[in-house]
């Protein structure tokens, strides 16, 4: 792109053309109406947060469940979401760590027969010397698997 090539030309104002005139107005900003969404209720519940001590075992875990979602929109389209995240550790092996996340996407119109769903889990470990994750990538279209695809990276500690 060359920027001495091209000229703009804005008009210009002069003050004293408002001598005497009051300040410009405008009318208030419009703007549309947000369009109605349903969020049904999810028809089971689990706790957002759970901790467990193993005192045998000599492992913590964690597990975070973030609260389903569904929405559907104006248009037709619902819209649900479920993640899992879990953590764990042991006292006696600080390299042993691992974290798992799953995550389900779903995005249906009924109307239409459309019906996707995407699902992902991601892990991750590590060692004296590297960390290693592994994705792992699935999406549904009604019901029947469309696409799969594994990652595996071991990376080395710096």
């Amino acid at each position: 792109m060359d920027r001495g090539g091209g000229v703009l030309t804005l008009p210009v104002r002069h003050l004293a053309a408002d001598a005497g005139s009051g300040p410009v107005t405008f009318d208030p900003p419009e703007q549309a109406p947000v369009p109605a969404e349903l969020h049904p209720e999810p028809l089971v519940s689990h706790p957002e947060r759970q901790v467990v001590h193993d005192v045998a075992a000599g492992e913590w875990r964690l597990q975070l469940a973030r609260p389903a979602g569904a929405t559907v929109h104006p248009d037709g389209l619902a819209e649900e979401e479920h993640v899992l995240e879990a953590y764990r550790i042991r006292t006696d092996d600080p390299l042993g760590a691992r974290a798992r996340t799953d995550r389900t996407l779903r995005l249906e119109r009924t109307d239409i027969g459309w019906d996707v769903t995407l699902q992902l889990r991601s892990e991750a470990s590590c060692d004296a010397g590297h960390l290693t994750v592994h994705d792992h990538l699935r999406a549904l279209e009604g019901g029947d698997v469309i696409f799969e695809r594994h990652w595996r990276r071991r990376l080395p500690r710096s």
